[in-house]
């Protein structure tokens, strides 16, 4: 590529700065064109398929609910645990940017979606729409990231549902809609304390004005704090008659078992 000829070619007096300018180039080519696999190092692809497929097994369903605090169930989905595996990934796509991870995980997110009861309970909601809302980053996150990956998720997951023959007849949308405030960052809290910083945290100024069928979006769930606290933000702008003909699922790449967060927070 033209780019090592031009790090080759410019004559530099200092080794030490040909060092540095050969390792930013490194750098800059590994951002646009991973030289590896990321989960088995093999392929210049980001992910190959090979293990793009290994994540594709059965879907997780997925259950939250905190009745102590009036907090109703919500079911959902995810595409696997939150392995090694998926941690570098989500952390690759999040924290380094490479946004071409965000078709290949949302692939697997629709496959899995397509897998769960999702088309059933569609058509059981006499096939209203489906109105994805991606979970927000608050403006810190956003600001240091400079994207929100759920949203550029759930759009990567409406245009892929848009294609599916199950789907054709479907009116989807994204509605990127929700606001959060700043708050605490929620990895280093306990369960208590994320439901707490979580509460009344968002503000939605989207527009849901008919019977729907909502799907919220995000990359990681653990104890459901931020899915509680979007459907609340969602459903306060809502009437009670609408709120009453609109149904709230959700889609993850990655769940972090309860189990996990449980026994992580007795070793603090």
């Amino acid at each position: 590529m033209a780019i090592h000829k031009l790090s080759s070619a410019v004559p530099f007096r200092n080794g030490q700065l040909q060092n540095e300018t050969m390792a930013l180039t490194q750098k800059l080519l590994d951002f646009f064109l991973p030289a590896k696999c990321l989960s088995c190092d093999s392929e210049p692809s980001v992910i190959c398929r090979n293990c793009l497929s290994s994540l594709l097994t059965d879907p997780l369903d997925v259950t939250r609910a905190q009745p102590q605090l009036g907090l109703h169930q919500i079911c959902g989905t995810a595409v696997v645990d939150y392995s090694p595996q998926a941690a570098k990934l989500i952390s690759a796509f999040k924290e380094q940017q490479l946004f071409s991870l965000a078709k290949p995980m949302a692939e697997l997110m629709v496959a899995a979606l397509l897998k769960s009861n999702f088309v059933a309970e569609w058509q059981d909601n006499n096939s209203v729409p489906i109105v994805l809302v991606p979970i927000p980053s608050t403006s810190t996150s956003k600001l240091k990231r400079g994207f929100v990956p759920a949203q550029l998720l759930a759009q990567a997951c409406a245009q892929l549902l848009r294609k599916h023959d199950a789907f054709k007849s479907a009116r989807i949308s994204v509605a990127a809609g929700l606001v959060v405030s700043d708050r605490a960052d929620q990895a280093k809290l306990d369960r208590g304390s994320r439901f707490e910083v979580s509460r009344n945290s968002m503000k939605f100024y989207g527009s849901i004005s008919q019977a729907s069928l909502v799907l919220l979006i995000d990359d990681l769930i653990t104890t459901g704090a931020s899915i509680f606290e979007a459907r609340r933000a969602i459903s306060h702008t809502l009437s009670a008659e609408l709120l009453s003909l609109v149904n709230f699922t959700f889609l993850t790449f990655a769940e972090t078992s309860l189990k996990l967060v449980t026994r992580n927070e007795k070793k603090v």
